[in-house]
């Protein structure tokens, strides 16, 4: 038998529907989305050393609480993974396309399943959370994905029948797709984008356990960064608080929009539109100065004080 290789793992999640790390009455595994790769898959003991008199070495090992970290990236193709971010979906609309729309305060946990094929069994995690996540693209590139957590609980269900690797619905975006724009323009010559969401979820330990019972989000911050070749200095003066000068008191912020689309209607719209409400530019910064091989460009960071996330598709409920 060849030793594994990555191609012979699968991939799903299922929504944990009936309570944080129990079984979920969900059965529709779910894909993330194209060239799905689970980059960090990490459970630790948290192991301490015990000593004694008379000793430099250890007497014995002891397990602690168990912790479990993971982490996948993905091309965008669908939304569904954005319950894990930030809530449910309400689903609106009817007929094609649907309106799915993502702005509560609670993000679902899941289960994550991996199996790997030839040994024939699947790793199951529970109380998977999203701690933080990154949706970017760049000219040239796809619309990338990234999605950073934790999990509380696992096992190992050896002589599985697998579960077949759920199918992509929808053709990958890619930076063709996507458009930054106010509510007054559309940025024109933007070079790259990229909406941080750092969930700040907590999992939540007791006595009498070792793995965690429950989970707590903190706040959530929203970051948006991009760059462009430079124009003019109107980003500059955003960043001075309006002027032609730092001001003293910054209150200029916009509501921007981050909206990928493949351009296409009816049943086969695909958008996915990230309304950030109130963006203070909090960075500047430009490169390329006095480069002749190189564009003159302005990189930008703003802080956002809210993120409402919108879906359109052929899909009548969120899955």
């Amino acid at each position: 038998m060849p030793s594994l290789a990555g191609h012979r793992a699968r991939l799903s999640y299922l929504w944990e529907d009936d309570g944080f790390a129990s079984a979920p009455t969900d059965d529709d595994h779910k894909p993330f989305g194209a060239d799905a790769t689970l980059d960090t898959l990490q459970g630790t003991n948290n192991a301490v050393e015990v000593f004694q008199p008379n000793s430099r070495e250890a007497a014995e090992i002891i397990e602690q609480n168990f912790q479990g970290s993971w982490s996948v990236s993905f091309t965008l193709t669908n939304p569904w993974w954005l319950a894990a971010v930030i809530s449910s979906a309400s689903t609106d609309g009817s007929t094609e396309p649907y309106t799915h729309t993502y702005d509560g305060d609670i993000p679902n946990t899941m289960q994550l399943v991996q199996g790997t094929e030839q040994v024939g069994s699947e790793r199951i995690l529970k109380g998977c959370i999203v701690t933080s996540a990154e949706i970017s693209t760049q000219v040239g590139g796809m619309v990338e994905v990234s999605l950073d957590g934790a999990y509380a609980d696992e096992e190992l269900l050896e002589g599985a029948n697998l579960v077949e690797q759920p199918v992509i619905q929808y053709r990958p975006l890619h930076f063709g797709h996507a458009t930054l724009k106010d509510t007054d323009a559309t940025y024109s010559l933007v070079q790259n984008v990229s909406v941080s969401i750092e969930n700040n979820v907590d999992l939540i330990q007791e006595i009498g356990t070792r793995t965690a019972v429950d989970y707590s989000p903190k706040i959530r911050s929203t970051s948006l960064s991009w760059s462009d070749i430079t124009e003019d200095d109107s980003e500059l003066k955003d960043m001075y608080g309006g002027n032609t000068s730092v001001q003293e008191t910054v209150e200029n912020t916009s509501d921007v929009t981050v909206l990928f689309d493949n351009r296409k209607s009816g049943a086969d719209k695909n958008t996915l539109q990230i309304d950030l409400d109130g963006v203070f530019q909090n960075e500047y910064g430009r490169s390329g100065v006095g480069d002749p091989e190189a564009d003159l460009q302005g990189s930008m960071t703003g802080m956002t004080v809210g993120v409402t996330v919108t879906a359109e598709n052929d899909q009548a409920e969120a899955r």
